[in-house]
């Protein structure tokens, strides 16, 4: 068992490794027999938990990735749950051949990073006798239709925040919950109070950046020098840090959420920033997923590890259980005019949703065969082997290629992997064929990004 918290420290070299090995405290000689050095090479050992590494070992000049002392938000951040399920997540990267300014473009996730780049020629379609995704189990099929799909309205929201009493910020006036950024460009950001999210209080506003520092330089290196303003889709937008930054970078923005405390964050964060009024960021209370529904939404203590799959979280620090509206990403993007509309290009699609992601996927084919979509940042949490290889397959026939794999806060791993990952998606008959691909396999077993 490998435990992070604030204490012990040791250092090796210019790195920094805050680590406490199995449930009772030892000596430090006792604790590093039979590895050589300290306490890092235990992490080497151990798979399951690489990831802890990047969290808290910092290289020489730069504290960005971690050295906080946060034994209670650690504590609360993994609770009971199985270390393995909740390793970093994967992200990845696409190229577009129909973009003239992009030759290559990006796909992305959040427990792990990894990158999908389009391909440079056109992949076969899926058969319409194999589809990209399976359908969902009977508990995710829809109870009801929507027919509606509107953002909120932010300034109806806030006329009304102090009367919500779920808003943890109820009591509090606006100065109180004003941040500044230190990324680049930097942007005012509104926060949940310290009790109610210890995890974001306690970088943004001790740190000014996000712990997903690596996701932040992802979305910078997408962003920042595009030759026009394009659409970045945010789905499992949070307190609306992402969105937030890409406004901040010029581009109009479309952000999800189910958890409708988030959209008071994101409306208070635009109102600080002078765009409430401008119209370029809008976001949705709704979850996505295959088809129309309202569905069970279990929040915690973190709020970003809220999710419909309850058991992902440990029952002492599940809060609440929210009926929430759920909606098919094409349906919105039908109505919004995204595929239609190739005078705006949308540079990126940012997808974390806590082990949804499959079903968000289901409900996206339209959008995602489209090849509109240049960059996709994909958190990886899901452990259901068939579902990970049709997810995989789906995207690699629409045109993608993976870039990058990242951990959890989006520092790049396993690059060694990336080829091999490619060239097994080439081959791939079918996803079916993939299930038994240790390279696949690996997805269920670690939690990463994707780009």
């Amino acid at each position: 068992t490998v435990n992070i918290m604030d204490k012990p420290t040791r250092r090796r070299g210019s790195r920094s490794v805050k680590l406490r090995i199995g449930r009772r405290k030892r000596k430090a000689e006792n604790s590093t027999s039979g590895c050589v050095g300290s306490r890092a090479i235990v992490i080497a050992c151990c798979n399951v938990m690489l990831w802890g590494v990047a969290l808290w070992a910092t290289s020489s000049g730069s504290d960005s990735y971690g050295q906080v002392a946060l034994d209670s938000v650690l504590k609360s951040e993994l609770g009971t749950r199985n270390l393995r399920s909740e390793s970093p997540v994967t992200t990845a990267v696409a190229s577009n051949p129909s973009s003239p300014s992009h030759d290559q473009t990006t796909i992305a996730s959040t427990a792990a990073s990894s990158v999908i780049q389009q391909q440079q020629e056109p992949k076969e379609q899926p058969q319409a006798s194999e589809p990209a995704v399976t359908e969902p189990t009977k508990a995710n099929k829809p109870g009801s239709q929507l027919e509606d799909i509107s953002p909120i309205s932010c300034t109806q929201r806030l006329a009304n925040r102090k009367m919500d009493s779920t808003d943890p910020n109820q009591q509090l006036e606006q100065s109180a919950f004003k941040h500044i950024t230190v990324t680049d460009p930097s942007m005012y950001i509104s926060l949940h109070t310290a009790r109610f999210d210890e995890m974001r209080w306690a970088y943004i506003y001790n740190k000014g950046n996000y712990y997903e520092t690596g996701i932040t330089e992802q979305f910078h290196s997408i962003l920042r020098n595009t030759p026009q303003p394009g659409l970045v889709i945010d789905v499992g937008m949070n307190i609306g840090w992402f969105a937030i930054y890409s406004r901040a970078m010029g581009h109009k923005v479309v952000g999800f959420d189910p958890n409708p405390i988030m959209h008071t964050r994101l409306c208070e964060s635009l109102a600080l920033n002078g765009w409430l009024e401008d119209n370029t960021v809008k976001s949705f209370a709704y979850g996505l997923g295959a088809e129309p529904a309202v569905l069970p939404f279990t929040t915690g203590k973190n709020p970003g590890k809220a999710s419909f799959f309850e058991d992902r979280m440990a029952k002492k620090y599940r809060k609440n259980k929210l009926e929430v509206p759920v909606v098919r990403l094409d349906d919105v993007a039908d109505q919004q005019g995204w595929i239609t509309d190739t005078s705006t290009p949308i540079y990126l699609w940012k997808l974390d949703v806590e082990g949804y992601e499959y079903y968000v996927l289901e409900g996206s084919q339209k959008l995602l065969q489209s090849r509109r979509v240049q960059n996709i940042i994909l958190e990886n949490s899901n452990t259901d082997i068939q579902q990970v290889a049709k997810m995989y397959n789906a995207i690699y026939r629409a045109g993608y290629e993976i870039k990058m794999l990242s951990n959890w806060v989006g520092v790049t791993f396993r690059s060694e992997m990336v080829a091999p990952l490619n060239k097994i998606l080439a081959q791939a008959a079918s996803a079916e064929s993939l299930l038994d691909k240790p390279e696949i396999v690996m997805f269920t077993e670690i939690g990463c990004n994707i780009w």
